[in-house]
């Protein structure tokens, strides 16, 4: 049997129902590593996973597990082939010999590496973050401290920005920590859900005039608990009365129904990955081996996306344009003397804005490649792709957008000829 948590406010969280995500033709899946084995074991409890996917092309999956007596936090690379790689435990200082660490949420801030994780010591459980300049914290500097009696942390990036959210099970209430070149605890903002959670991960869906927030709970039903979800959709109006414009902006909170599937197991901490495909990762006391009953292991909802949920389909059917993209500033056939080039980009969707699409570009025909959200410009609203010159020659770009609805653009052209001086 493996160690359960003997802190009283963390114990309560070992426990779930309900599957939000689960239908017959979408099962769950354990996490398997690229030998045959998997990442969960049968000794030990594995909790509270979050996804994180770098800049580099290297996708992580943190989790915390009680391998070394106390809790952890550990990380498994996560293969191209869905895949993991075996678990590492992060070292000091995020790991403690005498505390449990779990729920850790990583961030980048453009320039460093940034951590928020629970630590728990003698029944107190404080949100502490660290940061680091490599993704997987083999170094780090502790940073700020949030004392507190909390449950859980999510994750959430929106319209406002990036930002950790914080639980505490005690009222509705939902706080966010900002990540502003680095999180600032003293910056705190609340939004008020309509029912307490442990946890809560969510995204955003774009709508006509304003956005709606997806969360994905960790609630309690009766004596378990259960995966949850709730949408909170903000919609502004302007009104024009007597040459006075008013902006009025209505927010709607509703509970999305579960499926009709009730899970008889604790299902615990969902983490939505949405990358490329809606994954929703959790920890669940599934396994039915005799001796392990009651144990934590970590699954993954794969091909799920927001598009399949109960009550979103109203919301979805509202864009069916499909983006435009144009080359800015540049002429067909021109001659560019410099090594490399920053070609403009912009992009114009119905209802998406740069941070709902998705641009993709290539060169000479090769295989297409994202720009990342990090080339564009806010400030003149273009997208730009860096290209350095390999020789001199004629070159072809071709670029296409993707909006959050899946509308696809008409794929654009520019040709120029690239001469070294």
């Amino acid at each position: 049997m493996k160690k359960m948590l003997i802190v009283s406010v963390f114990s309560s969280i070992l426990m779930s129902c309900g599957l939000l995500f689960t239908t017959s033709n979408t099962p769950v899946n354990t996490l398997q590593l690229s030998d045959g084995t998997y990442l969960s074991t049968d000794e030990y409890n594995e909790i509270t996973p979050f996804a994180f996917h770098d800049t580099t092309g290297i996708s992580y999956l943190f989790f915390s597990s009680d391998r070394s007596n106390s809790y952890d936090i550990y990380y498994s690379i996560i293969n191209p082939d869905g895949t993991f790689g075996k678990a590492v435990m992060l070292p000091s200082p995020v790991n403690q010999t005498n505390s449990d660490e779990m729920y850790p949420v990583v961030l980048f801030d453009g320039f460093y590496y940034i951590m928020a994780f629970i630590r728990i010591v003698t029944n107190q459980t404080n949100v502490l973050s660290a940061d680091t300049d490599n993704p997987v914290f083999t170094t780090a500097s502790m940073g700020n401290v949030l004392t507190g009696n909390f449950t859980g942390l999510g994750y959430i990036e929106n319209v406002s920005g990036e930002y950790v959210t914080v639980s505490s099970n005690h009222n509705a209430r939902l706080y966010f920590i900002p990540n502003n070149e680095g999180l600032d605890f003293n910056d705190l903002s609340i939004t008020n859900l309509l029912s307490p959670s442990y946890s809560a991960n969510g995204f955003t869906i774009p709508i006509q005039n304003g956005h709606s927030d997806l969360y994905i709970k960790g609630v309690k039903s009766g004596a378990i608990f259960q995966i949850a979800a709730e949408m909170m959709s903000k919609t502004t109006i302007i009104t024009q009365i007597y040459m006075i414009t008013y902006t009025n902006t209505i927010i709607l909170s509703n509970i999305i129904p579960l499926d009709p599937y009730i899970s008889a197991f604790n299902d615990i901490s969902p983490f939505v990955d949405t990358k490329d495909s809606y994954k929703v990762y959790f920890a669940s006391d599934r396994y039915n081996g005799d001796s392990h009953k009651g144990d934590y292991d970590l699954y993954r909802y794969n091909i799920y996306t927001f598009f399949n949920l109960p009550a979103t389909g109203n919301i979805l059917a509202s864009d069916k344009s499909a983006p435009t993209v144009t080359f800015i500033g540049v002429t067909n056939g021109e001659t560019n003397y410099s090594y490399y080039i920053d070609l403009p980009v912009k992009v114009a969707d119905n209802i998406c804005g740069y941070y709902f699409t998705k641009v993709f570009i290539s060169t000479n025909g090769l295989d297409y490649s994202e720009i990342s959200k990090v080339d564009y410009n806010t400030f003149d609203q273009l997208w730009y792709y860096n290209f350095s010159f390999p020789s001199d020659g004629f070159y072809t770009f071709h670029c296409y957008a993707v909006d959050w609805f899946g509308n696809v653009s008409s794929t654009n052209t520019y040709n120029m000829y690239y001469r070294s001086i």
